[in-house]
């Protein structure tokens, strides 16, 4: 992650700097609601609503600002869970994705639904 405070943003222009802003708050761990996971900043490292295993089946933005086209979400899996994300509202490469522990996956917001960027399994991040 990056490590930049908000002096560092100084000359960045209002509308990017909302958008780098919450990075500078590091990383995020929201609980998973019925299926439902709001993040507040875009490093988010979900926790399941009980037990090791739950699934996503949206997420919804509930920080600062309005999500815009291009905006990125990086989601890593802590080394005890297992999450699995349903396409049924995010666009995925295919069907569900379940990612386990140490796993990360990489969305990207299009203006009207986050698509997936990027998938690695835990092997690929050691």
């Amino acid at each position: 992650m990056p490590n930049w405070s908000l002096e560092d943003l100084q000359g960045v222009k209002p509308e990017h700097r909302r958008k780098m802003a919450p990075f500078d708050r590091g990383l995020e761990a929201p609980t998973i609601a019925s299926g439902v996971l709001t993040v507040t900043k875009f490093a988010v490292d979900p926790q399941p609503e009980s037990g090791s295993t739950d699934t996503v089946d949206s997420i919804v933005w509930g920080g600062f600002g309005v999500l815009g086209a291009g905006d990125l979400l990086f989601i890593h899996i802590p080394a005890d869970n297992t999450i699995t994300f349903d396409d049924a509202v995010i666009n995925l490469a295919s069907g569900t994705r379940a990612v386990a522990p140490g796993g990360s996956l990489i969305l990207i917001y299009d203006g009207t639904q986050w698509s997936e960027m990027a998938f690695t399994a835990a092997t690929n991040n050691t």
